[in-house]
């Protein structure tokens, strides 16, 4: 069980390295939570950083939902562990996503955890992702507001 724990003690932490902050404070040269909507998101990075920016933050926001959940396959594989596989990768894409929102290095003040609950969610229930990713960039013409595409995403 011991093994459980430290997965997900890992994925928090994977999950809560804050890209955008770091991004935009190492090449921009100002704390993102100031500008714009305040996040540490992707969009956000993009109002205030460019697209360049954005496009890296997303990347590696996606990236801190892909890493855990591969691990922790991985894990499951060569481990008898006590607990189900879609248990365990719940868990690891929960803490994933946890991490993300509610980081330990910016005070648990993050972002909203959109591109990391598609990287680890694309293990747990690929079809509706990539359903949701496809309905998220048809709309985008229609729908210019992001955050309501992304709720769309979530709703589908």
């Amino acid at each position: 069980m011991w093994l459980v724990y430290i997965m997900v003690l890992l994925s928090f932490l994977i999950g809560s390295f804050p890209t955008g902050y770091i991004i935009v404070k190492k090449y921009h040269g100002f704390d993102i939570r100031t500008k714009g909507s305040g996040n540490i998101g992707s969009t956000n990075v993009k109002r205030v950083a460019g697209s360049k920016a954005a496009t890296i933050t997303q990347v590696i926001d996606i990236a801190k939902g892909i890493i855990p959940m591969v691990i922790a396959i991985a894990i499951y594989s060569y481990n008898k562990l006590p607990i189900d596989i879609y248990s365990f990768l719940s868990l690891v894409a929960i803490a994933a996503v946890l991490g993300h929102n509610y980081t330990p290095f910016l005070g648990f003040r993050g972002g909203k955890g959109v591109n990391t609950t598609l990287g680890a969610f694309i293990f747990i229930a690929p079809i509706p992702v990539f359903l949701g990713i496809m309905v998220h960039t048809l709309l985008k013409k229609a729908i210019p507001i992001v955050a309501v595409r992304s709720i769309l995403l979530g709703v589908t």
